[in-house]
């Protein structure tokens, strides 16, 4: 604690200069007054008292300075004084300070925007507690991927495995009665699966083991969001009653806001998984996968640990039910890359494009240092000439740079609040915690570190050149040179070279994300998505008339076809683009029998007649489903293009059979075959699809696929017309029944391009950013070259150079620089954008034409950077040429 004290009390000394100089001339004068009195009181002459006090003083100061140097105060004053004389040249130039500022700013702003993004996603993705041991499970399935589990698998792995696990799952629920009912989405999960995820209730409990038991006490826990809006936010809302399908739920806790962190988990209300009537339903159907199974690996047990143990559990089942399980895997696989996986390649791009828009500004920064330095010579030649060593100089020039770095930090900083701004608008819809992520102390320290880093790196080359200086030279009285040397303009041209190198890989990037944009926008979707208009609907009935869902969807098909202004209606239990993505296992009549891994596996949707033309899905052969194929009619399927040339590749199905696992009962017979459609847009493969009749569903099935359903509606009325009848006609229908989700297909198909608009947007800033600062690079040092040749021009103009050659000259010395950056970063692209493939959609990474007109523009933009200061060259009025200094 002494030497703390004593450690400040010397930095208040050297931030107060003047008061510490006083206040030591204070002390000798009194401290040498006292002395001289006592040694005169013991007889010593007074002359000799005054001297002999004096040399004591002397020999305290000296012992002080020495204890300072032994602190290292001496190396802290240097320091305050180059940081001072730093301030000073900034002042001095506001010019050359607002634009290497401004310049700065934008591109440690830049990086430090997407660097929070990658804080708050990539770094700390969850927050939860020991989040690393979070994992979340899958069942591998042969031919077809990752699928969630079935109801049978997961309670025999929560059995068998040895680290704990947790189910979560969704269902739609009507809230309330009559007039006040309201549509909400439940999380049906198991009683341990807060506390596997680390998190506690603020208000009340989670649930017990003993209510995750089928007919249990039916208890529900709500979301931050339900108990502020519905109930006011407070502690009373315990024991209070919920109506959800028309059966009270008593309210036990609340969950924090925003407690999912990035899952995919329901943000309404979470009920007990097993006391759930739906539960019991698939509770021996091994061919509904609908729970998604989260685990936490315990303390030591690493993640390849817990994969090989899993997959002998996966071995075990597969013996003990061949006829479903055999040959199925498992995924295991840390829950924050499955929240980020998706994201984390277009982060990272982002990232590596913001840093090479940094490196430009650095480049350019580097340029205008490089020149004020030159302003500078003699000043630095007359410091070598009094006695400044050159690490002295460099230090000094270095402290100024680091200065001017951090203020460029500073509004980098405010820059980077209001991008992030800009981020949250254009989030895509898959970066999770997007609109918590903020400028964070890790933030802060990023953008400190950042700027010392980054004034170091633009600073070190002009520094180290600056210090060069050549005293005879630069003394020189009249010199015009002002120590210009052939290395500074050699690395004046090698920055400028680079920046235009690394602006041409940004610009082919932009490119690339546009064309690939533009490609996923014209790619055919296998629907009409204009003038259709999508809502849905959740039957306000009791569980017990469960078998009445599909007669209400089908007098609310009567009663909405018969509106004024609606073309075509019908009901799906998911769209494209929208809803899950449900598959079944099948048999085909006819052929033998095949192990579970060879059987075939398909998507598989419900909808009602009219389906197809509403959705302008093209009838390719067959015929299309009719009001007759209901309960009473024989079990009928309309099957995907895709589907018909994978199964049936050398003939026609139409009349076969097929005996879907899941959403049909028994053999149904082919009986159409429909366009392919892409499930969740352009960029993923088209699967094998085949669709039933919504009448035909088995009862056991009807509150998975038709508990809430999709209408979708073709009409030229404004939607919200449309959407003000058909509530009307649904409420005449089934009093209670929420008519939510409204959208147009248009806004979907929008919505569903959004990551790639967001990396285009993205990109595309950032190409712009460093073609401008590129342009400004480029003219700087044509228009410094023709301000150091003025006098070389005057001569020119004066023995006869006509202004097209004075011109042609200027613009040969930019566009030379250009061009040799043009071909470096075009080397530099064609090896870095294969990095890109992957965010790519219908164009390669080394596209031609991308990569051409990249550099034309490029170039273009470099020769009007030259063309300006050479039209100003040829200008130059040869007397005063000839004059200038």
């Amino acid at each position: 604690m002494e030497l703390l004290i004593r450690f400040w009390r010397e930095l208040t000394h050297f931030l107060r200069r003047d008061r510490f100089q006083h206040d030591l001339a204070e002390e000798m004068r009194e401290h040498l007054e006292e002395k001289a009195a006592e040694l005169a009181a013991s007889g010593m002459p007074a002359e000799e008292a005054r001297l002999e006090a004096q040399r004591q003083f002397g020999n305290a100061l000296l012992l002080r300075e020495k204890s300072r140097d032994a602190w290292g105060f001496q190396w802290l004053e240097t320091l305050l004084q180059d940081l001072r004389f730093g301030l000073r040249q900034l002042r001095r130039n506001p010019g050359f300070t607002a634009v290497a500022v401004i310049t700065l700013a934008l591109g440690i702003g830049a990086n430090t925007a997407i660097f929070s993004v990658i804080d708050g996603v990539l770094i700390n993705p969850l927050p939860f507690e020991h989040s690393n041991r979070l994992v979340l499970l899958g069942q591998r399935v042969p031919h077809f991927g990752t699928n969630v589990f079935t109801t049978p698998d997961f309670l025999a792995w929560k059995k068998q495995t040895f680290i704990p696990i947790a189910a979560h799952t969704s269902l739609s629920f009507n809230v309330g009665e009559g007039d006040r009912t309201q549509h909400l989405e439940a999380g049906l999960v198991s009683a341990n699966f807060f506390s596997l995820l680390g998190v506690t209730p603020i208000v009340g409990r989670g649930f017990l083991p003993d209510e995750d038991r089928p007919n249990a006490r039916r208890v529900v826990v709500l979301s931050y969001g339900v108990w502020q809006q519905d109930f006011g936010g407070g502690r009373s809302v315990l024991g209070k009653t919920l109506d959800l399908n028309g059966r009270p739920f008593t309210v036990i806790g609340v969950m924090p806001p925003k407690f999912s962190g990035g899952l995919p988990l329901t943000e309404g209300i979470w009920i007990p998984l097993e006391s759930e009537p739906t539960f019991a339903t698939t509770r021996l159907n091994r061919s509904i996968h609908w729970l998604f199974v989260f685990g936490r690996l315990k303390p030591g047990i690493s993640l390849t640990r817990a994969r090989s143990a899993m997959t002998a559990i996966a071995g075990s089942l597969g013996k003990q039910y061949p006829e479903t399980d055999a040959n199925l895997g498992v995924d295991v696989t840390p829950l924050a890359d499955y929240v980020v996986g998706s994201i984390r390649p277009d982060l990272l791009m982002l990232f590596a494009a913001v840093g090479l828009v940094l490196l430009i500004a650095c480049a350019n920064v580097a340029n205008l240092v490089l020149a004020r330095s030159t302003a500078r010579a003699k000043e630095i030649a007359v410091r070598i000439a009094v006695g400044a060593g050159r690490a002295r100089l460099v230090r000094q020039m270095l402290t100024e740079s680091v200065l001017l770095a951090l203020v460029g930090g500073g509004l980098a900083l405010v820059l980077t609040f209001l991008s992030l701004h800009v981020l949250r608008r254009l989030n895509p819809g898959n970066i999770p915690n997007l609109e918590q992520i903020g400028i964070n102390p890790g933030v802060f320290l990023f953008v400190v570190v950042g700027c010392i880093l980054t004034g170091v790196l633009f600073g070190v080359a002009p520094a180290y050149q600056g210090s060069k200086a050549d005293l005879n030279e630069v003394l020189k009285e009249g010199s015009r040179v002002s120590g210009l040397g052939s290395g500074r303009k050699e690395l004046r041209q090698i920055l400028v070279v680079s920046e235009v190198a690394l602006s041409l890989m940004l610009l082919i990037a932009a490119g690339l994300m546009v064309r690939s944009f533009r490609a996923l926008e014209s790619a055919p979707l296998g629907f009409n998505p204009h003038r259709l208009l999508v809502m849905q609907l959740t039957p306000n009935q009791p569980e017990h008339s469960v078998k009445e869902i599909p007669a209400i969807y089908k007098r609310v098909l009567e009663r909405v076809r018969a509106l004024p202004g609606v073309d075509l209606a019908a009901i799906a239990r998911d769209l494209p683009l929208v809803g899950a993505n449900p598959s079944s296992p099948f048999s085909i009549a006819g052929q033998p029998a095949q192990s579970p891994q060879e059987r075939p596996i398909a998507r598989y949707r419900a909808i009602s007649p009219d389906y197809f033309r509403t959705m302008g899905i093209p009838l390719v052969k067959g015929r299309a489903f009719t009001e007759e194929d209901d309960a009473t009619g024989p079990a009928v399927v309309i099957i995907s293009q895709g589907m018909a040339r994978r199964f049936w590749p050398h003939r026609s199905p139409i009349g076969d059979q097929i005996k879907p696992a899941s959403g049909a009962s028994g053999w149904c017979t082919i009986i159409g075959i429909v366009g392919d459609v892409r499930k969740g847009g352009p960029v993923f493969p088209i699967y094998p699809t085949m669709y039933y009749p919504y009448l035909q569903v088995p009862a056991e099935y009807i509150p998975l696929i038709e508990g809430s359903m999709r209408l979708v509606i073709r009409s030229s009325l404004p939607a919200s017309g449309v959407v003000t009848l058909v509530r009307r006609e649904v409420e005449s229908v089934n009093s209670g029944t929420p008519v939510y989700n409204v959208q147009t297909m248009d806004e979907i198909v929008f919505t569903s391009t959004s990551r790639a608009r967001f990396d285009m947007t993205l990109f595309g800033i950032f190409g712009l950013l460093a073609l401008l600062m590129a342009i400004a690079g480029i003219y700087a040092i044509i228009s410094y070259w023709v301000a150091r040749r003025t006098h070389e021009i005057g001569i020119r103009i004066a023995i006869g150079a006509s202004k097209g050659q004075v011109l042609r000259l200027v613009v040969r010395q930019g566009l030379r620089l250009a061009l040799i950056g043009v071909v470096l970063g075009t080397i530099a692209a064609l090896i870095l954008t294969r990095f890109l493939s992957s965010l790519l959609y219908g164009v390669k990474a080394t596209d031609p034409l991308t990569f051409v007109m990249a550099a034309v523009v490029l170039t273009a933009v470099a020769l009007l950077a030259c063309y300006l200061p050479a039209r100003r060259a040829t200008k130059v009025d040869p007397m005063v040429a000839l004059r200038y200094e």
